[in-house]
């Protein structure tokens, strides 16, 4: 496959070949509609050089052409204009350029393969002791405290550029060097001569942290693993995926973030949501709904409920004229009531994890429970979302939680069992996506399983205090609630949508 690979020039000569050769096939398609189109030898894709799509592509659209190019925003305007099929790059990035007026695209619901861990790559000859060591450490107290995902929300979500005050120490202790891209917005890049981005702050958070002064060395990403591995920076911070191939050859700190790939292909994005055809909202107490609503349609009035059945009685009733809640929800609730339908454009999309005490016992679990999802083979957490959001009802089974060996006692587990799919009754038993992973990880490590379930609104305090071991709901990561309980690693990435009557219904009052 690597004759395939071709670094596009800026004069773009390639494309004269390329649309002489779909003409000939008679492969290029006029509507792109799901990734299985993709693999086809006629079809051409991009992707921009040492993204981690780059493997993903190969493993998952073995018959298509794959174009590597040096600038994103030249993949993104050659999909606009049909000399390309599809661009795959990192979703939220895709996402917020379509935001910033990037025109006559738009992404594909379904994303390309697993999802990319992003970590910070270690010299191994770094002159700075225990390195590896220190920088988890320092990630782990970012996390804790809830700057890790304020940084992303601020940088990646949310897109702001600006570059907080962070002072470094007047009589430093260490010199560190710290290798970037400086040509990834909003990861790392430049406004004027100024390195700006997520990963130009987390370096001088570092340096801080670590008592040093701070040094920037930009590098190809041809070079900048090289540039470790010889040690001329003790460490890189550019959005640097691990990849089997980079983790054989430089150590990795713990997980950042991680991504999704996601699919540009032509055409222009579903409308925004008319905030004047949805006046009232009906949003579940105790989530963090409200204040997306509040965000994305401020003129609406929202209106709270206790549980999702109350919010569909009041959506058929015409109490609201729409309700908010996740899209694997969503369509659960399509399947069960025919009335209903969601907007295909997302209100924001969520990181969701599992929570624990703020306290020496909560922090020990949390991070014994991130060990066991760091073990988890590849995949493992897509299977589980497949099976659970799934409608084969049959093949939704759960490892029996009585037969768990509470070798090292018995953790209990606060949820809401109305939240299909993530936690639902059934026979008597509260199954789901969550449970699964939360009776797979107690059988992992020794645990019996007690779950206990509750309204919405009584979970965190249940954690807060000590009424429960840790807590599993859909709960999406926020610093409002980083405050107050620790999260774990994301288990599952999530969009919000807004449910509405379909056209014609008419509900009942």
């Amino acid at each position: 496959m690597a004759d395939k690979v071709k670094i596009i020039p800026m004069k773009r000569l390639f494309f004269l070949w390329t649309t002489l050769l779909l003409l000939l096939t008679g492969t290029a398609l006029a509507e792109i509609t799901s990734i299985e189109q993709l693999n086809h030898s006629g079809i051409a894709e991009g992707t921009e050089l040492g993204c981690a799509a780059d493997g993903a592509i190969r493993k998952a659209l073995p018959e298509a052409r794959l174009e590597a190019y040096n600038d994103k925003n030249l993949g993104y305007a050659d999909v606009a204009s049909g000399r390309l099929d599809a661009f795959i790059f990192e979703r939220l990035q895709m996402e917020l350029a379509i935001q910033n007026g990037v025109a006559g695209v738009h992404l594909l619901d379904e994303n390309l393969g697993d999802t990319v861990k992003v970590a910070v790559g270690i010299s191994p000859v770094s002159p700075i002791p225990d390195l590896k060591a220190k920088i988890n450490a320092f990630i782990a107290d970012l996390r804790e405290d809830g700057t890790l995902d304020d940084m992303f929300n601020r940088w990646v979500v949310r897109g702001e550029d600006e570059m907080p005050k962070i002072d470094l120490p007047e009589a430093p202790s260490l010199h560190l060097t710290v290798g970037t891209s400086g040509v990834v917005p909003p990861y790392s890049y430049y406004a004027g001569t100024q390195l700006k981005g997520y990963d130009i702050e987390l370096a001088n958070r570092l340096a801080a942290w670590l008592g040093a002064d701070l040094e920037f060395k930009v590098y190809d990403y041809s070079a900048i693993v090289a540039a470790a591995i010889s040690g001329d920076v003790d460490c890189v911070m550019a959005n640097l995926n691990v990849t089997e191939e980079r983790a054989e050859v430089l150590p990795f700190s713990d997980t950042l973030y991680e991504l999704r790939m996601g699919v540009m292909v032509r055409g222009e994005p579903v409308p925004s949501i008319p905030s004047a055809t949805y006046r009232t909202i009906g949003v579940q107490t105790g989530t963090s709904f409200d204040a997306i609503v509040a965000e994305k349609l401020p003129d609406a009035q929202v209106d709270y409920y206790n549980n999702k059945a109350d919010l569909v009685a009041a959506l058929t009733g015409k109490k609201v004229d729409a309700f908010v809640v996740d899209e694997p929800v969503a369509k659960l609730l399509m399947l069960e009531d025919g009335r209903l339908t969601y907007l295909p454009d997302y209100l924001d999309s969520v990181e969701f994890a599992l929570v624990f005490p703020k306290n020496d016992a909560g922090r020990a679990l949390r991070d014994q429970f991130n060990a066991f999802l760091e073990q988890l083979p590849d995949g493992t957490l897509d299977q589980l979302a497949a099976k659970w959001f799934g409608d084969d009802e049959e093949a939704k089974t759960m490892p029996d939680i009585a037969a768990l060996k509470a070798d090292n006692g018995t953790l209990h587990l606060a949820t809401e069992s109305g939240y299909a799919p993530f936690e639902y009754m059934r026979n008597g038993e509260v199954v789901g996506y969550d449970m699964e992973l939360a009776a797979r990880f107690c059988e992992a490590c020794g645990y019996g399983l007690e779950i206990v379930d509750m309204n919405f609104d009584g979970i965190l305090p249940a954690v807060q205090a000590g009424k429960a071991d840790f807590a599993a709901a859909g709960i999406a990561i926020t610093p409002e609630r980083s405050e107050s309980v620790l999260f774990s690693k994301p288990n599952f990435f999530n969009s919000t949508v807004l449910v509405v009557l379909k056209e014609g219904q008419a509900g009942s009052a």
